[in-house]
């Protein structure tokens, strides 16, 4: 304050009024930007770190009005009208400060997904990150000193850069729409676009696992049901081998063939029979009887057991009769 207005005259009722008027509006502007800037810090429009720097502003320009009260009109609307050009450039600068750091929030999680759906490689990846992270040490270096015109800069120069290291133009202009957004919103997008991915990727792993469990079912029922044919065969092959024998020997042979563990052995033979004699004559697959049966449905129930003998099976079965008597006279003790 100059030395004149030390001894100007007393001021008029007009001055005081007017001096009262502009202090209140002085106050009402402080007020009200700080409960506007803590609305949009929760709201994500605003910074935190503009925040701080409107809120050194505000807590300075109004502790300057308490310890001044014999101010002039022509001081105090000097001081308001400064107090309103920084915190509107402040603000101005906040946006694009806003943008950059959405922008990078878009970029991490776009990345992050790409690389877990196969679209990046490890290398383009770790390139990305560390371009991200180079960006994010310039941002903190920067964030009270940096002009609009900076973080526009800073902007184009991160874009040019993951532009060279094969990020697709539709990416970035889908980064750069985004990024316009509250950071609130940006996240919300994000995280609902996180969760969207995460259940078409459990989709498509549930969808694998059945058709997993749906393949191994398959695989062990086809195991088991050959396992069973194989059994069926070996059993059907040791009862038509020894079809010059009575009905009962088929029958202990044929369950004897149905044994899992002794049905490689039982194929491997037959298919020593039929090197070493010939094609094996199957007659039945439990040949046991030679009686027909007499209805139509008894005919398919004893079909796997009814044959028709040929001279073969009658030659055979000859020829163990033949060998009962020397086998009887052996067991007898001399």
């Amino acid at each position: 304050m100059s030395l004149v207005r030390l001894f100007k005259e007393k001021k008029t009722p007009e001055e005081i009024q007017q001096i009262r008027q502009i202090r209140q509006a002085y106050f009402s502007y402080i007020t009200a930007a700080t409960a506007n800037i803590i609305n949009a810090v929760k709201a994500n429009t605003l910074t935190p770190e503009t925040s701080s720097q409107i809120s050194t502003l505000l807590t300075k320009d109004k502790t300057w009005l308490d310890s001044n009260p014999d101010l002039d009109a022509g001081d105090i609307t000097t001081r308001y009208d400064s107090l309103i050009n920084a915190v509107q450039n402040l603000i101005l600068t906040d946006k694009p400060k806003i943008e950059f750091r959405n922008t990078i929030l878009i970029y991490r999680a776009l990345f992050t997904n790409q690389k877990q759906s196969g679209q990046l490689t490890q290398e383009q990846f770790d390139n990305f990150d560390r371009e991200l992270k180079a960006e994010d040490e310039w941002y903190k270096k920067n964030i009270f000193t940096a002009t609009e015109l900076d973080f526009i800069n800073e902007t184009q120069k991160m874009n040019d850069t993951l532009k060279e290291g094969g990020i697709k133009a539709k990416d970035l202009a889908t980064a750069k729409e985004d990024s316009k957004k509250p950071t609130e919103e940006v996240k919300k997008q994000l995280t609902e676009k996180e969760l969207e991915e995460k259940k078409q990727q459990e989709l498509t792993m549930n969808v694998q696992k059945g058709a997993s469990i749906i393949g191994w079912t398959a695989l062990k029922v086809f195991l088991w049901l050959l396992l069973v044919v194989l059994c069926i065969l070996s059993g059907s092959f040791l009862a038509n081998l020894s079809i010059g024998r009575p009905p009962a020997y088929r029958i202990l042979y044929f369950f004897y063939g149905l044994l899992p563990h002794l049905m490689p052995f039982v194929l491997l033979y037959t298919m020593y029979n039929r090197i070493t004699k010939g094609p094996v004559s199957m007659y039945a697959i439990l040949p046991v009887s030679i009686e027909p049966a007499t209805t139509r449905f008894g005919k398919y129930l004893w079909y796997p057991f009814y044959y028709v003998p040929d001279q073969d099976s009658v030659n055979l079965y000859t020829e163990f009769q033949k060998s009962l008597p020397a086998m009887v006279v052996s067991a007898i003790p001399t």
